[in-house]
């Protein structure tokens, strides 16, 4: 479900705080689109142990459902809201299908631009569009909220 806002600036914060035998080390990303977003999509899924499409990426103007016009899709965030529970995602990525996977652990959350031409793991200059972004529970049956903003 889309809802047309005014422009927007959509910022995301993510602390994330480590520690290793007494130490303690706090880091901080900050995340802000380059441009106002005016489309705002929220989706809410039940995941369970079989893969789940949660968003698709086409090269058309249509929006419906999972799918979005990948040349519009400014951000995407993927939050756990399970509080005990795993959540893996897969993000098929480049004309191979190639897929890298991510972890997201009780509340965490993945944040993303632009699915245009991205970098994942040691491959360089970032030149690889993302296809799909899956979602499966690890253990059981977490929920997961969706949230992609476009202009």
């Amino acid at each position: 479900m889309a809802s047309t806002l005014p422009d927007s600036t959509i910022a995301t914060t993510i602390t994330e705080s480590r520690t290793t035998g007494s130490s303690i080390s706090i880091t901080t990303h900050s995340y802000t689109p380059s441009s106002a977003i005016r489309e705002l999509g929220h989706l809410y899924r039940k995941l369970s142990a079989a893969y789940t499409e949660l968003l698709e990426f086409k090269s058309s103007p249509t929006e419906s459902g999972s799918q979005f016009d990948l040349d519009l899709v400014k951000y995407v965030r993927i939050t756990n809201l399970d509080n005990a529970d795993n959540v893996a995602l897969a993000i098929h990525y480049g004309p191979s299908g190639a897929v890298f996977s991510w972890l997201l652990r009780p509340g965490e959350s993945f944040v993303m631009g632009s699915p245009l031409a991205c970098a994942f793991e040691s491959e360089g200059a970032p030149t690889r569009d993302v296809n799909k972004i899956e979602a499966r529970g690890i253990s059981a049956t977490p929920d997961v909220e969706v949230v992609v903003g476009s202009n």
